[in-house]
């Protein structure tokens, strides 16, 4: 199973004992490789060295024997991220384990083409600390989808749902600061462009703590939603022959 499929998990948000569960979880099921989608939380404390999440996560991958890929969300420390030292295939590397792929990268495995497209507005900006949980790089740029360019793609990781996907509800703020709400709508419509113009089968995301699929509207692509730590939704195997996606 684990040469076949891969698993996709959500927001972990520095959450030790959530991400060792999910992660046992994995491994279990026969799964070597992972694919998370952002607000993962490693480096919140600086540029020039390991956090105490981000050895633990080292110590959990070893454990499990498991890959792990991720892309960056809103919470995350986009200054560390960026200046991770790269690898041939062009991901930031933490560790032999742990690769994060930059916002417009492209990866294949097993034959399926990935495209990472990390970035979201933070709606609880105004109670995070610039630095410590909060980076104002974080939101998705028209740069960021011009870089993944147009060529198809099977499957787009991204953080931030595309324009399109209904039903969506924020659990901190409703209704949102007009600002925040355009800021955060912008944002959803260059995930939409880069999932127009690149045409996957798949997108998954994270960010609104919610577990929710739909195909998009004038569109053959179906998003997954994947719930934060500690919930149900908050990781699916994907079956990397056929592009089925199943609860783990």
């Amino acid at each position: 199973m684990g040469d076949m499929s891969i698993a996709i998990v959500g927001d972990l948000h520095s959450n030790s004992r959530e991400t060792e569960a999910v992660l046992r979880r994995i491994s279990r099921a026969g799964h070597s490789r992972v694919i998370q989608v952002g607000d993962i939380g490693v480096h919140w404390s600086g540029l020039h060295h390991l956090d105490r999440y981000t050895e633990v996560l080292g110590k959990f991958l070893d454990r499990f024997d498991l890959q792990m890929i991720f892309i960056d969300g809103n919470h995350d420390n986009h200054l560390a991220l960026r200046a991770l030292p790269l690898d041939d295939e062009g991901f930031g590397v933490i560790s032999d384990r742990l690769r994060y792929a930059p916002r417009g990268h492209r990866w294949a495995e097993d034959g399926v083409r990935f495209g990472a497209l990390g970035g979201a507005v933070s709606v609880d900006q105004d109670w995070r600390t610039e630095g410590k949980n909060w980076w104002p790089e974080e939101s998705t740029t028209v740069a960021d989808v011009e870089r993944l360019s147009t060529e198809k793609l099977d499957v787009l990781i991204a953080h931030e749902a595309p324009a399109g996907v209904t039903g969506l509800e924020s659990g901190l703020l409703t209704p949102l600061p007009e600002l925040v709400a355009w800021d955060a709508w912008q944002n959803r419509l260059r995930i939409r462009e880069a999932v127009d113009a690149t045409h996957p089968a798949l997108t998954f995301c994270g960010h609104w703590h919610q577990s929710l699929t739909q195909q998009l509207p004038d569109s053959e692509t179906v998003v997954h939603v994947l719930d934060r730590d500690g919930f149900e939704g908050n990781a699916v195997a994907l079956t990397l022959s056929d592009l089925t996606v199943r609860p783990l």
